[in-house]
């Protein structure tokens, strides 16, 4: 502030704030355009420049390369420290003859599985747990359209209990799986018998896969890939607490269940309990590839 006799004036500094990024972008093409070497007056020197970088690079490389074939990584670390960037060696290497010839092409994840519809196909499998007062199994099914779960622990792996244990699942008002069109199951004898007249009585159709063929049971399979880790960290945090061994799994068994069925899913991209609503499920990546893909390399398919 500035003081004139009596009176009190105020200094006041207008700052142009659209100003701030035409500034940043020139502090940024500034660390672009002048280099610790030197700066590029015209963009042709500036490729000169460039193209001198790779051919000095290059003969680093070739001989190194070319005389034990070793992978991009092994290569860059052969190299003097801060001459080139993993990137930089590994386009280089993909650019060589023989780099293409071998280099992996881009992985596309197809969607092998390609029922959009809930409710169309479910599958079901019991998995071992620890002793928790009588019950030492469960009973995990899931919708394959819409990844939804659900479950029961049991006490025996008998026909009976596992029927039972469907039976519940389904009628469930709080469960959104209804009773599905087909239902795949193991070989297990648990999985027969009462189980089937069961299902047969509802109108859906019941296949065992093969003996052994764990792929075909591979939705059910991944859940218990990541519901028993779960369940046992649950168990080992109460060990860790009361000092003493722990199998208390069954309380946390259906909130765990339902805590999957609230995370998004890496193949559709959407929650479980909302795709399950859908009258069809969406893929997040492309189907199966067509049959002549699908054939090995180098065979042709005959036209007709």
């Amino acid at each position: 502030m500035a003081f004139c006799g009596i009176a009190e004036l105020e200094l006041i500094i207008e700052i142009d704030t659209s100003k701030t990024e035409k500034v940043e972008q020139e502090v940024v093409l500034s660390n672009l355009y002048y280099q610790p070497n030197g700066f590029f007056q015209t963009p042709k020197k500036m490729k000169d420049a460039c193209e001198k970088a790779d051919k000095q690079l290059d003969k680093i490389l070739h001989p190194i390369y070319y005389s034990t074939f070793p992978g991009p990584r092994a290569l860059w670390e052969r190299l003097p420290k801060g001459s080139a960037s993993l990137e930089r060696v590994r386009n280089w290497v993909n650019s060589q003859l023989i780099g293409e010839l071998h280099c992996r092409p881009p992985r596309i994840v197809y969607a092998h599985f390609t029922k959009q519809r809930p409710d169309y196909l479910h599958q079901a499998d019991i998995m071992e747990m620890p002793n928790d007062h009588g019950r030492r199994y469960s009973l995990c099914v899931i919708d394959c359209a819409s990844r939804y779960k659900d479950g029961r622990a049991l006490t025996r792996k008998l026909s009976s209990k596992v029927a039972m244990a469907f039976e519940d699942i389904y009628n469930d008002p709080n469960s959104f799986l209804n009773w599905p069109v087909t239902l795949k199951v193991g070989q297990d004898t648990e999985m027969k018998g009462e189980v089937t007249i069961l299902f047969e009585s509802h109108g859906t159709q019941i296949e065992h896969t093969e003996l052994g063929h764990y792929v075909s049971l591979a939705f059910v399979n991944s859940l218990h890939s990541r519901l028993r880790p779960r369940l046992f960290k649950g168990m080992q945090r109460k060990e860790l607490i009361a000092k003493r061994i722990n199998k208390d799994w069954v309380k946390s068994f259906r909130l765990t269940i339902m805590a999957i069925n609230n995370e998004k899913t890496r193949h559709i991209n959407m929650k479980p309990i909302d795709a399950h609503l859908l009258k069809k499920v969406p893929l997040k990546f492309q189907s199966v590839p067509p049959e002549n893909d699908l054939l090995p390399l180098g065979i042709m398919k005959k036209s007709n």
